[in-house]
Order: C-alpha cells, then sequence, then structure tokens
C-alpha cells in the first residue's frame, strides 16, 4: 500500500538493508555516522536544518558535472572513465588504487543531465556497472568487445523477459489506446503551427537496417508493457544493463560505495507555459493539453500563472530549471537537500486546470505539488523513473504538439503527479490509464483528481541547461569540473556557451565573465588529445581551464560576483549522434557507441597519450 516499506527492498541494486534502518525516520542518523566515518566524501558535513531537510555544510565546493547527450554521451563516458581509471595508478607515482572512490573523492557534489544522468545513475547505482568499467580499465584495447557483449547485447536481446503472447497482447493494448488519435502524422500536422520542429525523417537507406532491427527489437521489449514509453525504456535500459531494479530508489543504502555521503543532482525541466512567461526555445507556448479527443469534444489543459515582477517583465521561465537531489545512501525517507525549483516556492507558479465542455477550473500552486512528490520522501523516488524524466530529449515534441494528450500509447514526455512517498510516477500513470481507458474523457471527479494532483510532463533537463554547470553552481560548487561532448551529431559546443553572458540564451547565463565569445578563443587553444589513426567516430579529447566569474541567475540560484574555476574535458565525435539516425553520419547501430567507448579508451591510454591522460588525472581529479 501507499507508504508502506517492503521487508527488502531494492535487492536488485545491490542488497537489503537491516530491519533496524527502515524504522530511523529520515536517515539523518545514518548520514551523521557516514560523514563521522570518512564516508561523506568531497568535504561534505550532513546536519539536519529547521526544516528537516539534509543540508549540506563545509567544504563541498568541488563539483563533477555530466553533460548531457543520450546514448553518446553516456558511450563517451564509458571509454573516459575508463582510460582515466587505467591510467589512476601512475598518476599517483604508480602505488595507488584504481578504484572510484579514489578517482571521485574530492568531488561533493555530482550532478547531471540527461544521458549524462544514465551513466551517473548507473555508476552510483549498480554494482555491474561499476564492475563493468573496472574490466574495461584492465583491459583498455578489449572495452568494445566487453562493452557490445556486457551492456548492449543484453539491453537489446529481445529474446529476454519477452513473449509472442505479451508481444500480441501489448500491441492489442498499444492501438486501444490509439483511439483517440487517428493517427500520430495528424497529431503533428493538426498542431504544426506550435511546433518549431517536427517528428524526425529518418532515412530508409539500407545502410541502417541494423538499427532499424535494433528499434524493432526495442520496441518487443517494450510492448510488453502494453506500450511504448519513454520511461520504460530508460527503466528496461537499467534493469537490463545495469541490474537497476525499476523499484530502486534514490536513497537506497545499496549505492555504491565511491558516492555514499555526496549530493546528486538530476536536472530535469518543468513545463509551465503562459502567455506572460520567458518562452521555450521551440517558440510560443501558451497551455499544454493533459486530454484531449481526436474529436476535441473533451479537452482537459493547464498553464500557468505568476505574480509579475516589479519591473513589469515576464513572471517566470516556461521552461523553469529543476533536480532531483538526495544525499547518496543517506536513507530512503531522506528529504531533498534543495528544493526542487531554484526557489521553495518555485516563483509562486500556480497551475491551471480547465476542462471543456464543462468550462471546470481548478488551481494547483505548483511548490505544493513538488513538495509532497520530490522534496518530502526524496529518497524514495525510483532512480529509473527520474533518469527518465530527465532525459526524456523528444518530450518538447511531447508538449508541442499535444500528442501525450491525444492517446495512451506512444509517451514522449515523462508523467507525473504531486503524489507523495515515491508514487508521483506511477500515480500520474494510473491517472493517465484511466483518462485513455475509455477515450470519451474524464468524469467531473476524475478532471477534480487530475488538477488536484498537478498531473503535468517533465522533460529533458537539456531545456534549461544542458551541461549540469549551472545546477552544480546553485547548489554552492566553487570549482566545477565539466564532461562534455563536442562535435558533429552531439549536443555542440554551443551548448556549452550558451551559460555564458554574450550567447545567443541570455536566460541561461550563469557566468558573467568571461563572455562566450571569449569562452570559444580559450577553448580553441586548450590541449588537444586526438584520436588513434583509424577511429571512425572519436575526433580528439581536449581539456583546459577557465577562471570566471558568475553572473546571478535566480532561475537556477546562482549568485553573482562569485569567483569560481571551470575544468572542461570534451570528448569530440563526428559521424555519430546522440541515438536516431541521420543522413550523412555512418553510424547504423546500437552498438557503435561500444566502438566508439573503446576509441576513447584506446586512445587515452595508448604509448603516446599516457602522459597527457596523467596530466588530466593531476590536475582535475586528485
Amino acid at each position: 500500500e501507499a507508504g508502506q516499506l517492503p521487508q527488502c527492498l531494492d535487492a536488485a541494486a545491490g542488497g537489503c538493508e537491516p530491519p533496524g534502518a527502515l524504522l530511523e525516520d529520515s536517515s539523518l542518523l545514518q548520514q551523521s555516522r557516514a560523514a563521522a566515518r570518512g564516508e561523506a566524501s568531497g568535504g561534505l558535513s550532513l546536519e539536519d536544518d529547521s526544516s528537516g531537510r539534509a543540508s549540506i555544510s563545509g567544504t563541498a565546493e568541488f563539483a563533477i558535472a555530466f553533460e548531457g547527450g543520450g546514448f553518446l554521451a553516456q558511450a563517451d563516458y564509458m571509454g573516459l572513465f575508463a582510460a582515466l581509471l587505467h591510467e589512476l595508478p601512475k598518476a599517483e607515482g604508480g602505488w595507488g588504487p584504481r578504484s572510484f572512490e579514489r578517482l571521485l573523492q574530492k568531488f561533493g557534489i555530482v550532478s547531471s543531465v540527461s544521458g549524462g544522468t544514465w551513466f551517473t545513475s548507473q555508476l552510483v547505482y549498480s554494482k555491474d556497472f561499476e564492475k563493468l568499467l573496472y574490466a574495461a580499465a584492465l583491459a583498455p584495447e578489449l572495452t568494445a568487445v566487453s562493452l557490445n557483449t556486457q551492456y548492449y547485447a543484453k539491453v537489446l536481446n529481445p529474446l529476454k523477459g519477452t513473449s509472442a503472447s505479451g508481444t500480441v497482447k501489448g500491441l492489442a493494448e498499444c492501438i486501444y489506446r490509439l483511439l483517440p488519435l487517428a493517427t500520430l502524422q495528424e497529431a503533428a500536422s493538426a498542431n504544426a503551427n506550435r511546433t518549431a520542429r517536427q517528428f524526425p525523417n529518418l532515412p530508409t537507406d539500407s545502410q541502417y537496417l541494423p538499427w532499424y532491427l535494433e528499434l524493432a527489437a526495442e520496441a518487443i521489449i517494450l510492448l510488453q508493457a502494453g506500450g511504448i514509453s519513454w520511461e520504460d525504456l530508460v527503466q528496461n535500459l537499467f534493469l537490463r544493463g545495469a541490474g537497476i531494479d525499476r523499484s530502486a530508489t534514490l536513497g537506497t543504502a545499496a549505492a555504491n560505495r565511491w558516492a555514499k555521503g555526496k549530493l546528486y543532482l538530476q536536472a530535469v525541466t518543468s513545463v509551465v507555459p503562459s502567455s506572460n512567461a520567458i518562452p521555450p526555445y521551440f517558440g510560443p507556448l501558451e497551455r499544454i493539453n493533459v486530454f484531449a479527443t481526436g474529436s476535441g469534444s473533451s479537452v482537459v489543459t493547464y498553464n500557468a500563472t505568476a505574480p509579475p515582477p516589479s519591473d513589469g517583465g515576464h513572471s517566470h521561465w516556461a521552461l523553469t530549471p529543476a533536480k532531483f537531489s538526495v544525499i547518496v545512501g543517506g536513507g530512503r525517507k531522506q528529504k531533498s537537500p534543495l528544493p526542487f525549483c531554484a526557489r521553495e516556492d518555485c516563483f509562486n507558479i500556480s497551475l491551471s486546470y480547465m476542462s471543456e465542455p464543462s468550462n471546470a477550473q481548478v488551481s494547483t500552486m505548483l511548490s505544493d505539488v513538488y513538495r509532497s512528490a520530490f522534496e518530502e520522501k526524496a529518497g524514495l523516488l525510483p532512480i529509473s523513473s527520474t533518469a527518465a524524466a530527465g532525459s526524456a530529449f523528444e518530450g518538447d515534441i511531447a508538449v508541442q504538439t499535444g500528442i501525450g494528450a491525444q492517446q495512451g500509447c506512444l509517451a514522449l514526455a515523462v508523467w507525473a503527479s504531486g503524489a507523495g512517498a515515491g508514487r508521483a510516477f506511477t500515480h500520474a500513470n494510473t491517472l493517465r490509464d484511466r483518462l485513455f481507458v475509455p477515450a470519451s474523457g474524464p468524469s467531473e471527479g476524475l478532471f477534480e483528481e487530475v488538477a488536484r494532483a498537478g498531473l503535468q510532463p517533465l522533460i529533458d533537463g537539456g531545456g534549461a541547461d544542458s551541461t549540469g554547470i549551472a545546477i552544480a553552481l546553485g547548489a554552492g560548487a566553487k570549482e566545477v569540473l565539466a564532461i562534455v561532448n563536442t562535435g558533429r551529431g552531439s549536443v555542440t559546443l554551443s551548448s556549452l556557451l550558451s551559460i555564458f553572458v554574450g550567447s545567443n540564451t541570455a536566460v541561461n547565463d550563469v557566468i558573467a565573465s568571461p563572455t562566450a565569445g571569449q569562452v570559444e578563443e580559450l577553448y580553441g587553444n586548450f590541449d588537444r588529445i586526438p584520436a588513434l589513426p583509424g577511429s571512425k567516430y572519436l575526433q580528439a579529447v581536449i581539456y583546459g581551464s577557465i577562471s570566471c566569474v558568475t553572473a546571478q541567475n535566480d532561475f537556477f540560484g546562482v549568485p553573482g560576483g562569485q569567483n569560481v574555476t571551470l575544468n572542461i574535458i570534451s570528448v569530440e565525435t563526428d559521424n555519430i549522434t546522440l541515438g536516431l539516425i541521420e543522413e550523412g553520419f555512418s553510424y547504423n547501430s546500437f552498438f557503435n557507441f561500444g566502438t566508439l567507448s573503446g576509441e576513447v579508451a584506446r586512445t587515452l591510454t595508448s604509448t603516446e597519450n599516457q602522459a597527457a591522460t596523467r596530466n588530466i588525472i593531476e590536475k582535475f581529479f586528485l
């Protein structure tokens, strides 16, 4: 039942807590004990403030941030950290341990976005994933083979955990949930005036056949649950690739030892449109469709209102930055160390729900929804669901077209409600099931329930900042190591530049000096490790440091005038994308990502590049 804990939790994530641990209320006692044992890495000390949160004090000024970028980002980071682990003992004079505990010891804050969150979630919570990278570190030349056989082959195996009857049943259920909508193309066409980009046009040349076959395999896996949802995709990725069960939670004591005591931040974007809000990057958006019949005879929508500022400008940002936050290993019932939005009141935003044709209206304070769903018992939130919400990279299409409101089969965004005790995502899915079955529209009672629960889509954290730097600075970091991916097919250097004053996205600015143009020039003079000859995807690994002064940004909670150091490691690639196939790219299979990881690992551990890799470790990690 809601709020009740089973006797053994998160067994698939690496074990069970002793029964006594379940009796400690917010597990602050456990956190304090961890800090006393030295497990609160990066100088964190944990104490209970007046609000009951696990607050952060002391010297937690070092952060490591992982940029988003889907499968591409994850592949870059797998190869990079295999190489860093391989060279770590030599960087310490040949005697140091080859361990994540040593490599990441100084970082008190781990922040991540989208594909970066995939990587960090698995590295934080999966012993299988950690062992996989240790194995790659021992034999970098075999990284591609080990990752493709031990990770991607498991993720894409349609014969495991599926059945023919399950596929047929799931397909039938999916088709039934599509009844409110004639076709997906109709949804896109009907809302074309609201979209800046439509569903991607995928090439159909025979060279891309492997990708289509792998996509079909993934569809079979997903259809076992009766639909194609982004949340289910990430849940399967984590379960099959890393052994993280769907029920495993952010506060589990079974987290890997290197991460315990660290502040873990997962970026996500809250979509709160209004005519007076700063518009999204994709164009104006005034309302979100929660439910709509194909004929339009029944529609449920919401928009946002907030008090206007004294200068008469925009009341808030339609893509409000947010984050899931926990102290790793701090217990399942811990409160979030930080509020979900940058401010406790989430800018006093209120969601106004409307049902047509009844014209019923219900308003809900956004801060109340988020406090209950994501703050009060943050440790109970499912790992794979939060990671899915923060990586829903096609979620912007979903909110533009309203496609998630017109059918219940395909869900590109991840829906959440204000249900507490870790039930925000399961409760939202239950509400959506009730909306679409039958598809005639909600009763007055169901509409009220949907509105009071604050049912809403969450999308990729990259909608506000794809680097993870901004939320790290908002958490108080004074030095940030940003791991980013650049090059053709990636999120590109412009994503990094967007947080500096002088970029085309002033709302993202968190650094006043140097400017975006100056950073681009500085980046061009960074040290560069070229890929080994014969590499298909890797171009170079680039690294350097920039002394910065922050710009005040209330949306991220960043104070102005602070001196901070930004260290950057950039993995530059070509001919490979975030996951979708594209004309002009040789990428045609998910197994290409294993190849890329192997190229990164082999390049950085090659004889000619070992000294440079050890320099990276000494400058940025030790």
